[in-house]
């Protein structure tokens, strides 16, 4: 486009903000209160944020309004929240018509990102009807937008959905780009709640469409959106790190706040995924404070997090329950759920038990009022404990059943816990599923017996060719199980590094170990320390089905299969006649439930819960735990 010089207002109305940079004089006149809030719009409208800040304020001291309302943008933009809300509330009784709207519409999106949403939902509704008025439909598509923000943290999906795509086609229509990729990037966000993932790889394409190579926000829209398919299995781990760190550079040279805050807590969840607790902490204290010096609620909660790994119980409570409190003030109950289910967490396992308790009613109700997010899957599977925890209780399970409807689909295996200063270790999963984990990541098991040797090497180190063959391979000859054996092991090498597995002693009479540098955590060592332990909500969360399910034609299985079952349900029934001889009949009826998961054809464990239900039970309960005997061939 040809310019000259004095066209840059019509262009910067025109929404041609490279362009209207352009027609500025070389050198925009400090005195000139428009050319400088044309310069200072124009940059923040392009993503250069941090550049925007020295001409909106000199536009500001010459008296401009419209840097005003924008300088209040800025600083909202910049993560200074309270900074722009003070300076926002100041600035809105100096303004009129349009300005009033815009003005409006910041202080709503400020007081929304502060957890203040009901105070936001009434600016912004206002601001909304001002722009329909004054015939401005993009005006109105604007704030539409951030209404469907709190409508999607409210859990009113399909109103948030209905209200983005009604601005997606106005912004369509005025061309409006950078909008467009705001609200492409939400969509993305709804969809993916709607588990509609070929829906959002339409709109990660269109987000490519629309930004080049060289357009460092749209960049950051692509990633952010592509970054959501990594929780549900459809783009690798090694890519999402990608786009992670993409965002973080990206945003780090815009000075975008809000996307560089996003970053460094997706950063810090990958480096607690892989234990590396230190780095996770470090890279949080690289994080910029508000004016308070504070951290955000998304940093302080992530540290909390690092905390409890890392043993500190009581820091990461006291942690928690001040981002509580504050998200209390604020108002914002969808992260306060969740909050509130990290703070039970950190007080089940500080032994605050009546504490726990309390939070976790709180924050199950919440869920119930609440999106449950594909994103939140791996802190609810470490929580797995938890939520037995509240299967067991009276006054939680009512609450649970509902919550766990709601996490079908969500909830898909466990996360161990790392100790500090470890190296990444490998994650044997064999109760109910066969799996391996290393940093987070699923490993392909070379052959179907690749997992057995590690979990056989694990529990008897130094056995001989002829000891692992009687009890891996007791039907293979001699021959064909040492073949076996050693053909296992070199596709162990391969994937885990040739020390994976070391042979000792004479070549005739060789013993095999696992290496010194395989560190092995073994859910079925976890599980029989629980039991011993008496601690049924951990062993219960542990135990998930049957050891080494598929694998029926090795005695050594199906003895250690057999072992953990006796353990768990003689642990069980112990409990079950202590709750019988106190008459805590509800607490029976809760904890045979979860014996009958286990074993449902016991008969006396049926009669126990029939005898329960008769003495404090619902009539519909009492009739469908007594159809529950019959149908299993049982009778009372």
């Amino acid at each position: 486009m040809n310019v000259v010089e004095g066209d840059f207002e019509t262009l910067y109305r025109a929404g041609a903000y490279h362009e209207a940079m352009a027609a500025l004089p070389a050198v925009p006149d400090r005195a000139d209160a428009r050319q400088q809030a044309v310069l200072g719009i124009s940059l923040l409208r392009t993503g250069a944020i941090a550049l925007a800040e020295e001409p909106l304020q000199l536009a500001i001291l010459l008296g401009d309004l419209e840097a005003s309302v924008e300088y209040g943008n800025l600083l909202r933009a910049q993560g200074r929240l309270r900074e722009a809300d003070e300076h926002l509330r100041a600035v809105l009784p100096q303004l009129s018509g349009e300005l009033l709207m815009r003005g409006s519409r910041w202080l709503g999106t400020v007081q929304y990102q502060l957890g203040q949403a009901r105070s936001a939902q009434q600016l912004l509704d206002r601001a909304r009807r001002g722009y329909l008025l004054l015939g401005d439909d993009l005006g109105a598509a604007k704030i539409g937008q951030t209404i469907a923000a709190i409508q999607f943290d409210d859990g009113q999906l399909r109103k948030s959905r209905q209200s983005l795509e009604q601005a997606i086609d106005v912004f369509r229509r005025h061309q409006a780009r950078p909008l467009l990729l705001t609200a492409l990037r939400n969509l993305a966000l709804i969809l993916f709640q709607h588990k509609d993932y070929g829906r959002v790889k339409q709109v990660v394409e269109e987000l490519e469409t629309l930004s080049g190579p060289d357009d460092l926000s749209g960049q950051i829209y692509v990633s952010v959106a592509r970054s959501m398919l990594y929780s549900v299995g459809e783009i690798e781990r090694e890519e999402y790190v990608r786009l992670v760190q993409r965002v973080m550079v990206n945003a780090e040279q815009l000075g975008d706040y809000e996307h560089l805050i996003w970053a460094m807590v997706k950063r810090a969840e990958l480096l607690l995924q892989a234990g590396q607790l230190s780095e996770a902490m470090r890279l949080l204290y690289q994080a910029p404070v508000d004016e308070h010096g504070q951290f955000p609620p998304t940093l302080r909660v992530v540290r909390a997090m690092i905390n409890r790994r890392m043993g500190n119980l009581g820091e990461a409570v006291e942690e928690l329950q001040a981002v509580v409190a504050d998200l209390e003030v604020a108002g914002n109950l969808a992260e306060l759920a969740r909050v509130r289910l990290q703070l039970a967490y950190a007080l089940h396992l500080n032994a605050q038990a009546e504490a726990a308790a309390a939070v976790l009613k709180d924050a199950l109700q919440g869920l119930l009022r609440s999106t449950v997010q594909a994103s939140m899957r791996a802190e609810l599977e470490e929580m797995s404990e938890l939520l037995h925890y509240a299967a067991l209780e009276p006054s939680l399970a009512p609450y649970l059943t509902p919550v766990m409807d709601s996490l079908a689909g969500v909830l898909s295996g466990e996360q161990a816990d790392h100790e500090p200063g470890e190296q990444v270790r490998l994650h044997l999963h064999t109760l109910g599923r066969i799996s391996v984990l290393r940093g987070g990541d699923e490993l392909r098991a070379p052959t179907r017996w690749s997992v057995p040797l590690l979990v056989y090497l694990a529990l008897h180190p130094g056995r001989t060719v002829t000891e692992i063959g009687l009890d891996l391979w007791p039907d293979s000859e001699p021959g064909r199980a040492s073949q076996s054996l050693r053909k296992t092991i070199q596709l162990l090498r391969e994937v885990l590094g040739q020390d994976a597995v070391v042979r000792e002693g004479p070549r005739n009479v060789s013993r095999y170990r696992l290496g010194p540098g395989l560190n092995i955590d073994l859910d079925l060592t976890r599980f029989l320390q629980a039991v011993r332990q008496g601690e049924i909500a951990r062993a219960l969360s542990l135990y998930r089905g049957e050891f080494l399910p598929g694998l029926d034609d090795s005695e050594w299985v199906r003895q250690q299969r057999e072992e953990a079952r006796l353990a768990l349900t003689y642990e069980l029934r112990h409990q079950l006649q202590t709750l019988h001889a106190a008459h805590q009949w509800r607490r029976l009826i809760l904890l045979a439930n979860q014996y009958l998961r286990v074993d449902p054809y016991d008969l006396e464990v049926h009669e126990l819960r029939v005898e329960a239900a008769r003495r404090v039970g619902t009539a519909p309960e009492l009739a469908r735990y007594v159809a529950a005997m019959n149908a299993s061939g049982l009778d009372s």
